[in-house]
């Protein structure tokens, strides 16, 4: 088992120290900003391009995607790893000559700081029964929106580094990744290819599609291939994978990050609620009642977190400074309490 440092102060591969990606950037276009790597802002982000009844998990281990899957649905995942020239990424588990199915929807990454929201991207729109009728006949309550089913059909014979491009020039996923950006008092429009030293992250995405799982990075030529396995197992297909890629660093190395795209734990809780209270089993009514309360509840913290996130306090601090100045807060290097 591998324990994953929270990654939500991770900047991403191509992010500040701007590391040069394979192709060149597009000139003129619009600049995509660094966004913490967390769960409520991932969340938040897809839900306002038209993403419903998906969010994004926090995984600290892999011993419990299992239970995850079979409960929530585990659609995709994604890993977030230091950003290393010097290491072969090249997984033993891969499957070579194997070509990607014309369903498998693949982009290069052509532009700065948004490879997560492309890893993120890249599997909504693998999973194959989103938006699409369920075995049992009804609608799915998943839906991965107008936004991307256009972008998503409008792209469909595009290669792999038009489809990068389509995505980087989107206004509304643009300007909902950049929502989140932190505030800064000094914009540095330079960039400068990554130096050793650096710390860089980089995003990619695990999904199943077409019987088999793949592993989509941005900064490769095509998606990657693994073993064919049943949608029901193919965690156990991904896992090995990414234990392979954290064997790769030194035993200190934790800065690993994982995230699991799952259905909205709410909805199935609420589901399942409504299960219980039907067949009246009254024990499971009430764990199913507080587990909803708690989602409930964390959901409110993260509209909280995410307001902060947004919120510029540059304004503020510059003030308070001014003030604590203005009434002799700093006297011989320090500051004096002003009550």
């Amino acid at each position: 088992l591998y324990s994953f440092e929270k990654g939500n102060t991770h900047t991403h591969a191509h992010a500040q120290n701007s590391l040069e990606s394979p192709q060149k950037e597009p000139t003129g276009a619009m600049e995509w900003t660094t966004i913490e790597s967390d769960p409520a802002v991932f969340t938040s982000l897809i839900q306002q391009i038209g993403v419903k009844g998906v969010q994004m998990e926090e995984l600290w281990d892999l011993s419990n995607l299992e239970s995850l899957n079979d409960r929530f649905h585990l659609h995709g995942l994604i890993f977030l790893f230091k950003y290393r020239t010097d290491l072969d990424t090249t997984s033993a588990f891969a499957v070579e000559n194997v070509d990607a199915p014309e369903s498998l929807f693949f982009a290069s990454q052509v532009i700065t700081n948004a490879c997560a929201t492309q890893a993120i991207l890249g599997v909504l729109l693998n999973v194959e029964t989103f938006g699409s009728e369920s075995e049992e006949g009804s609608t799915s309550e998943q839906s991965i929106g107008e936004t991307l089913a256009e972008l998503k059909q409008f792209t469909a014979d595009f290669p792999p580094e038009l489809k990068g491009l389509a995505l980087s020039n989107s206004e509304k996923i643009r300007a909902a990744h950049n929502a989140f950006a932190r505030p800064e008092p000094i914009v540095d429009e330079g960039k400068r290819p990554a130096r050793n030293g650096d710390e860089v992250y980089h995003f990619v995405a695990f999904v199943h599609h077409g019987g088999r799982v793949w592993e989509l990075d941005g900064l490769k030529p095509k998606p990657v291939a693994y073993k064919e396995c049943l949608k029901e197992k193919w965690h156990e297909v991904a896992v090995p994978a990414i234990e392979e890629r954290i064997q790769k660093y030194a035993t200190d190395e934790i800065s690993f990050n994982l995230l699991a795209v799952t259905n909205d734990k709410e909805s199935v809780f609420r589901r399942e609620l409504r299960e219980a209270a039907e067949s009246g089993d009254n024990e499971n009514i009430a764990k199913l009642t507080e587990e909803i309360e708690d989602e409930m509840h964390r959901k409110e913290n993260w509209k909280d977190e995410n307001i902060r996130r947004k919120h510029n306090y540059i304004p503020f601090i510059f003030e308070m400074l001014k003030c604590i100045a203005e009434n002799g807060g700093f006297e011989n290097g320090g500051m004096k309490p002003l009550i």
